[in-house]
């Protein structure tokens, strides 16, 4: 399945074991490989049928027959550079959009973008949709929030939230909390609870195979990286 670019918490629960491959991608990538406007796949979990038709199966039995995992990530790496070479390519006026978000952490005005651009902002935030999905405001949240929870993951409850939400960029501690409440649905507290001590992230992920790297570049990966892991029970980030 597909799993797009979310604002909101979104749950998943699985019964049994299961094993497989996951990638993550960034949105502009995301558009290049499936060849549909974004926003059909925001805040949705879509099985990738839907979008590849019989391609995707056959592109599962692949992978099946493929009989270890090496060969397996070679297979997914021929694919996603097969479909890329064919896909639409990103903008390169939302391309740098997008980057200029994320290296400020969405500190950067959505004006200050379109005007850069010689766009009106009604245009940026169309452009946005078809290939990012949430509009330019929404991406911008997304990257302050992230650098958020990277500051409280990597000093837990040591410095005062006060001072997360001022170096996120936040206009003062309740929009912090108002922010975390509506991505995490809890406090920030808790969610600096929630996280893992920086000791210890990134540990499962060594283990998995799901996680070894393939041969396929990424142009626009953020500056910041995935921060965090849900903490089932307890907050649980999008």
């Amino acid at each position: 399945m597909v799993i797009g670019l979310h604002d909101r918490l979104s749950q998943t629960r699985i019964a049994g074991s299961q094993h497989g491959l996951l990638l993550r991608l960034t949105p502009l990538t995301a558009y290049s490989l499936l060849g549909v406007p974004m926003h059909l796949v925001s805040n949705e979990a879509v099985g990738l049928d839907a979008l590849l038709g019989s391609e995707a199966d056959r592109f599962a039995e692949r992978l099946d027959e493929a009989g270890d995992w090496p060969r397996r990530f070679g297979v997914l790496a021929d694919a996603l550079a097969a479909r890329r070479a064919r896909g639409p390519r990103p903008d390169p006026a939302v391309a740098w959009a997008w980057r200029r978000l994320a290296a400020t952490a969405g500190a950067v005005r959505i004006e200050a973008l379109a005007d850069h651009l010689g766009w009106s902002r009604r245009h940026l935030v169309r452009r946005f949709r078809e290939q990012i999905g949430p509009p330019p405001k929404t991406v911008a949240r997304l990257f302050r929030f992230e650098r958020a929870v990277a500051l409280l993951r990597a000093r837990a409850l040591a410095a005062p939230l006060a001072t997360a939400a001022a170096e996120a960029g936040y206009a003062d501690q309740a929009h912090f909390s108002r922010e975390v409440g509506a991505f995490a649905q809890c406090t920030p507290r808790a969610l600096a609870a929630a996280l893992p001590t920086p000791g210890r992230a990134g540990t499962s992920a060594a283990r998995s195979h799901s996680f070894k790297p393939v041969t396929f570049v990424d142009a626009y990966v953020p500056v910041h990286g995935n921060p965090y892991r849900s903490a089932p029970g307890r907050c649980n980030p999008p």
